[in-house]
């Protein structure tokens, strides 16, 4: 399985960022954000091969948050993204 994402655009981010992801399969994938605590606070299912998805996090608070890729339930790739208010 080969899968990857990108870092993070912009980081730190206020209202959302953007991340570059590259499947080489047609398997479920999808991104999962979790907080400092490791809560998870969003899932975006990922449709398509490869693509610049932009996710919202008007909602989070400002901190810490790890956004983990990942293919037919297994971890890919985590890197981190900075929310600033």
């Amino acid at each position: 399985m080969h899968a990857f994402i990108s870092d993070a655009h912009p980081n730190p981010a206020t209202c959302n960022f953007s991340v570059k992801y590259i499947l080489n399969s047609s398997l479920k994938a999808e991104i999962i954000i979790s907080d400092i605590f490791g809560k998870i606070v969003k899932r975006v299912i990922l449709s398509e091969k490869e693509e610049v998805v932009t996710i919202s996090i008007e909602s989070f608070i400002e901190g810490i948050y790890f956004y983990t890729l990942t293919v037919n339930n297994l971890f890919v790739s985590t890197k981190k993204i900075v929310v600033e208010r």
